[in-house]
């Protein structure tokens, strides 16, 4: 019987908790001490009260009714989640009793009717803080420079006309902080439904506010989010009008930021752009729908779509239009240059800075000063909400050196013993993943730190004799990766090749052909010994060859040396097939130049084509050019009609540049593409770039983007011969 009772009880709170919702009854501010009275009857069958209490702290809530009113309570964290509740006893009494707090913040305290109409007392005892939610608060904040200096970097002398800034003085800086509002009871749920009509596969993906997620591969939440069918998953079978949805039943629900991905997986059928629909309902209202469309991926991309929708602290929401977000979106600065740069803050090495990102700063920028050749290791870690960071570092000229994303398995970001190459200002862009279109919210901590670089444990324990150049490649999985490395004459170190003139060798192979390492933990190690340090610049790519029957995705630390000193150390989660790739450049002098590393792609988004100029050509023409580290790449254009058959050749005329081409159609849309031909090339190599008798589809003015293997991270250099024939 007690058993029967104790369900209706809970079915009464939901249905109250409705009710309350409907009403819009704003929370109420219960005092330690003082207690609260008030009225239940047919029209308000539930009260919400608010209060603030720390960690660790004990507290009881004491409740009766009178009149013939039996009450009940119940207490929620802020995300809805119960922490505690209670039924009328035999003297009619609903007690919470010495319940210890689990973490500063907000708590509920709901009390509604059992059965009956009448009044109530309810009291809060223990040690608490009590304040009342202010929605008129100011948004402004200080940015807080902390001093927690353990390292310097090298000291640079203040210019002429600039006043110093001293190490851990708080400087006045007004930018948005992101507050975690009270969640909202929401008496119909939530619900996000991507529609589309094409056989291909999509997925959709939601963030809420504090951080949980829901997709096909995590299906459930521990706030009532449920997601639904995956349509159309992985081809198997395909429906004419797929939807996928991502549900929240009725109850407290986060307010804030939702953020909405959705994923072009993969083509069932004919490979095609696609449109779709995201619709949104809140507290059954229907918001308007979001369109938008995905072209299918690119071999070792992602194609993704990004929006997000607001629940606000009435109940209602509001949707985000949102736009395609590429995988090489990352590798493209956040704002113009001059816009960093105007508004960065100073941020001092061996120091932390705080700040936000929120719905209409989703960047911040930051400032430091480093002398020729030191090392910094900067940390952008989410403080609040569902904060996904995303990191750049930019020299003084605008070029970007570095970028995270994800680092050790997290949604934080980290770039690690960072060689920079010149005295001067460096600038730091904080943001989130998906930048302007993402819709993940928080405040963070960015850590800046400088001093000498360590080299990495594992590569430590492998005990390399000294050597001139050295470039090791750990992992701790069973997948194989590829280690390849080509010098300045263009000759690569790999596995079919375990040596080459300049005198690199592969003295490790970790993996191969998934056949485990001996060395313990994967290793793989290309080395030029002592006395053949050569200069030029030196490409590096780390291929995700195969999983080897294992679903583990792997990490991997790449560190390179010269001379026994660090010249960068990263860490990267590659997924099967992609190829991560960066060089460095080792100057006449022997000092080293580390440059920019990312994923490679059969695209050319990662480069700024659209804004360059291109130099018309017609059929039959040859042209010549260079590609350098300063010139990555050229453009050039022919017009074209329907039906043409073209051949677009590119040539390298050195020993060093491995070409790459790219067609753009007149609608902007990329329609071919070619690294190696294996067509051979006018120096006896086979990886130059040939696009053979393709069939225009459109008529008018065709571009050519002319460049490397993988373009802004290649390191290969030299001129080439370009040339367009058609008939």
């Amino acid at each position: 019987m007690r058993k029967i009772r104790f369900m209706a009880v809970i079915a009464i709170v939901l249905l109250t908790a409705m009710m309350s919702l409907q009403a819009q009854t704003p929370a109420l501010v219960l005092t330690r001490g003082s207690g609260a009275t008030a009225t239940l009857g047919n029209e308000t069958l539930a009260q919400v009260y608010f209060f603030v209490a720390l960690e660790g702290e004990i507290i009881s809530l004491a409740g009766e009714g009178t009149d013939g009113l039996n009450i009940g309570l119940l207490l929620t964290d802020k995300a809805g989640a119960t922490l505690a509740q209670a039924v009328p006893n035999e003297a009619g009494q609903a007690n919470i009793s010495n319940l210890a707090i689990p973490a500063t913040d907000n708590y509920f305290v709901t009390v509604f009717a059992v059965s009956g109409t009448g009044t109530y007392t309810v009291a809060l005892s223990g040690d608490i803080t009590s304040t009342v939610p202010d929605e008129t608060a100011t948004e402004e904040a200080t940015a807080v420079t902390e001093d927690a200096a353990s390292v310097q970097f090298g000291v640079v002398p203040t210019p002429v006309g600039q006043q110093a800034t001293t190490t851990g003085t708080s400087t006045a800086e007004n930018f948005k902080v992101h507050t975690a509002e009270s969640p909202i009871l929401l008496a119909n749920g939530l619900e996000v439904r991507l529609e589309w009509t094409a056989a291909v596969d999509l997925n959709l993906e939601v963030r809420d506010p504090i951080g949980n997620t829901l997709y096909f591969d995590q299906r459930t939440t521990n706030n009532g989010g449920t997601f639904g069918f995956d349509a159309n998953g992985f081809c198997q079978i395909i429906t004419p009008n797929p939807v996928e949805t991502a549900t929240w039943t009725p109850g407290f629900l986060p307010v804030g930021n939702y953020e909405i991905l959705v994923f072009y997986r993969q083509a069932c059928q004919t490979a095609e752009a696609v449109q779709f629909n995201i619709v949104v309902t809140a507290d059954g209202v229907t918001l308007p729908p979001v369109q938008g469309t995905l072209n299918p991926p690119l071999s070792d991309t992602q194609s993704v779509y990004l929006s997000s929708f607001r629940v606000l602290s009435d109940g209602s929401a509001l949707t985000a239009q949102g736009g395609a977000y590429p995988d090489t979106a990352i590798n493209q600065l956040t704002a113009p240059f001059s816009e960093v740069q105007a508004n960065a803050r100073l941020v001092t090495p061996g120091s932390v800075a705080r700040g936000a990102v929120v719905e209409d700063q989703y960047y911040l920028s930051y400032r430091f000063t480093a002398l020729e050749n030191d090392l910094v290791t900067v940390s952008l870690d989410s403080d609040s909400g569902n904060l996904d960071t995303l990191l750049q570092v930019v020299d003084s000229n605008g070029n970007l050196i570095a970028v995270n994303d994800d680092a050790n398995n997290t949604r934080n970001s980290q770039v690690q013993n960072l060689r920079l190459a010149t005295a001067g200002d460096y600038y730091i862009v904080a943001t989130r993943y998906g930048k302007e279109f993402g819709g993940t919210e928080g405040n963070f901590q960015l850590n800046v730190q400088g001093g000498v670089a360590t080299v990495p444990s594992e590569v430590q324990a492998l005990n390399l004799a000294p050597a001139d150049i050295q470039i090791v490649l750990t992992w701790a999985t069973p997948a194989d990766l590829q280690l390849l490395v080509r010098d300045p004459i263009g000759d690569s170190v790999f596995d079919d090749a375990p040596s080459v003139a300049s005198g690199g060798q592969l003295a490790l192979a970790g993996n191969v052909n998934c056949v485990a390492a001996t060395t313990g933990v994967p290793a793989s190690y290309v080395v030029w010994p002592s006395g053949f340090l050569r200069p030029g610049s030196y490409e590096i790519e780390v291929w995700y060859q195969s999983a080897c029957n294992t679903t583990i995705v792997p990490e991997f630390t790449l560190t390179v040396l010269v001379r026994g000193q660090i010249v960068t150390v990263e860490r990267q989660r590659p997924q099967l097939n992609q190829r991560y790739v960066l060089s460095f450049i080792i100057n006449p002098d022997n000092t080293v130049i580390p440059r920019l590393g990312g994923y490679a792609a059969n695209d050319a988004q990662a480069l700024d084509y659209q804004s360059r100029v291109a130099t018309p050509t017609s059929f039959n023409q040859s042209l010549i050019g260079t590609i350098t580290n300063d010139n990555v790449f050229d453009a050039y254009s022919f017009q074209g009609v329907a039906g043409q058959s073209v051949t677009v050749s590119m040539a390298s005329t050195t020993t060093t540049l491995d070409t790459k081409l790219v067609l753009l159609a007149p609608s902007g849309i990329q329609v071919a593409e070619n690294d190696d031909s294996g067509a051979g090339s006018i120096t006896g190599r086979r990886s130059d770039a040939l696009i053979g008798n393709y069939i225009l589809t459109e008529s008018g003015e065709y571009k050519i983007v002319a460049t490397r293997y993988a373009t802004l991270f290649g390191g290969t250099i030299g001129g080439y011969s370009l040339t367009v024939q058609g008939n």
